[in-house]
């Protein structure tokens, strides 16, 4: 399994996605429109194209490093050549959730709303990266950084 650590191999990105090998490198027009899931435990990850999707459940959220907040959705929108990925991430502070402003699945259904525009928005630029930005936000459109 891969993990949002990784980089796909772009032997392995071929063979998932079923892309075909032009001069050495994927032609990703024969991914556009092929969807691959997987579970890995509770938690889903697909791709779609040059985009790795992952969708959370109550069940499967993680912390956020560093923050006191979970991540509710999150995708890796990769270069071109596969090198560089902008990273999407979705959040729902602890405070929130304590005070009752949200509920979970709220949070998981807006931030996976929200993450899926995001990673459609920047699909075409991100081909073009030369490194891995981040962008966070939380569930409720917010922009973190």
């Amino acid at each position: 399994m891969l993990s949002s650590g990784n980089r796909p191999p772009e032997a392995l990105v071929g063979a998932l996605l079923g892309g075909m090998k032009v001069n050495g490198r994927t032609d990703r027009s024969q991914m556009d429109h092929q969807v691959v899931e997987r579970e890995e435990g509770k938690r889903m990850d697909r791709w779609d194209g040059n985009i790795h999707y992952y969708d959370y459940t109550e069940e499967s959220i993680e912390r956020y490093q560093d923050m006191d907040a979970l991540k509710v959705a999150e995708a890796f929108i990769y270069s071109e050549d596969w090198r560089h990925s902008l990273r999407v991430v979705v959040l729902v502070t602890a405070p929130a959730l304590k005070t009752g402003s949200v509920t979970l699945e709220d949070a998981i259904r807006g931030g996976t709303r929200l993450r899926d525009e995001l990673a459609l928005r920047n699909k075409d630029a991100a081909t073009l990266l030369k490194q891995d930005p981040l962008l966070l936000y939380l569930w409720n459109g917010e922009r973190i950084q």
